[in-house]
């Protein structure tokens, strides 16, 4: 089985000058818990619930900080026909 055939295709994405708090509200509104950090086509860092005070933190000490001051800058990444 490859990571192709059990992986999701519709990624939310943010980009690294966004701040916190949109970071934060759009995790809430689509019921997630991860956005991948893209600047341009480029994965430059993922961020978390967890990174941003977990799921029911109201974050405001980290609101106003930009995305990339918060995300995980080393993201592990993998293609989609690598296997299981």
């Amino acid at each position: 089985m490859r990571i192709g055939d059990i992986m999701t295709t519709k990624v939310e994405t943010i980009a690294p000058t966004e701040l916190a708090e949109t970071a934060r509200y759009r995790m809430r509104e689509q019921n997630i818990r991860h956005l991948v950090v893209v600047d341009g086509k480029h994965v430059v860092g993922v961020i978390s619930d967890r990174d941003l005070g977990g799921p029911k933190a109201d974050g405001a000490e980290l609101a106003q900080k930009p995305v990339a001051e918060i995300m995980d800058k080393h993201p592990i990444t993998i293609t989609p026909h690598a296997t299981i």
